[in-house]
């Protein structure tokens, strides 16, 4: 949802969008770190950098890419102007995790819930913006997220975001 120009150029009548969990994560590095340890050094010695910080350091929700602020300020600059344009905006939730997820990052369920909750409050500013969670009511995430990666929907769990967005299309 950064600020481009694609929603004005292209003047859509919907827009779906998905957020995914790459805002909200909690991160060993923060964006700021990465950009300079890849600015200053070879490839090679950031990713020795960050397989010890891995072991030295823990996932902090303080350490997200996208802060909590950022990201409702960059939902409500997205939601007016699609307003502003009478363009419908379908907006999925970040899916819960998956238990190899909280594994690895005790902190994400804290964290998809809080900026869920920002989406929510936000889309009740604009008439145009509705919020979809296809997840409220799935009793086993792990069945329909785990493509491989842990953190991506399988068929299935496409099937099940389908089932929820076609009565909007």
């Amino acid at each position: 949802l950064r600020r481009d120009q694609s929603l004005e150029y292209i003047d859509p009548e919907l827009v779906i969008t998905q957020l995914g969990v790459v805002d909200c994560a909690p991160r060993i590095s923060n964006r700021y770190e990465r950009e300079i340890l890849m600015k200053f050094f070879p490839s090679i010695i950031v990713n020795k950098y960050m397989t010890l910080a891995k072991k030295t350091r823990e996932r902090r929700p303080k350490r997200a890419y996208v802060s909590p602020e950022q990201f409702r300020h960059n939902l409500k600059d997205y939601y007016q102007r699609a307003y502003e344009r009478n363009t419908d905006v379908l907006s999925i939730v970040v899916a819960p995790p998956t238990e190899w997820f909280i594994e690895r990052s005790p902190y994400i369920p804290e964290q998809i819930e809080k900026y869920n909750g920002i989406s929510q409050n936000v889309a009740r500013e604009f008439p145009n913006v509705s919020i979809i969670d296809p997840y409220k009511n799935t009793d086993n995430i792990d069945n329909i997220m785990l493509d491989g990666d842990g953190y991506h929907i399988n068929p299935k769990g496409h099937e099940l975001v389908f089932e929820h967005m076609k009565q909007y299309i």
